[in-house]
């Protein structure tokens, strides 16, 4: 089976011979402390399907070498573009923005003179 995980051409026999090594060592320590078969047997299958998921999710973390991925656009902070966000989803809309009002609205002169 050569099915590739990813671009460091890695197999998918090699995420299995290592999670079986190190579940082998697990249910070794195990059987050494306790000294019970069944828990040992126990410890070796979690550590197996626990090391399976964590090598195969490593793999997939590996960025692949065979292309760059560039991003669309910078990214600009909110407080630090020029344009407000309604504007530009506007414009990209083919709308124009809405228009500022200069009146004062019914509850502004409460909020400014304090009462």
């Amino acid at each position: 089976m050569d099915v590739k995980l990813n671009a460091a051409k890695t197999r998918i026999r090699e995420p299995l011979l290592l999670s079986a090594a190190v579940s082998l060592f697990a249910g070794l320590v195990a059987m050494l402390a306790t000294r019970q078969l069944g828990l040992s047997l126990v410890v070796l299958g979690v550590a197996f399907i626990l090391c399976v998921v964590l090598f195969v999710i490593f793999l997939l973390v590996i960025p692949n070498g065979d292309k760059q991925e560039k991003p669309n656009e910078t990214f600009v902070p909110v407080l630090m573009r020029n344009s407000a966000p309604d504007t530009e989803v506007q414009a990209s809309k083919g709308g124009s923005p809405a228009p500022e009002s200069s009146e004062p609205h019914a509850g502004d002169s409460d909020r400014l003179s304090g009462n």
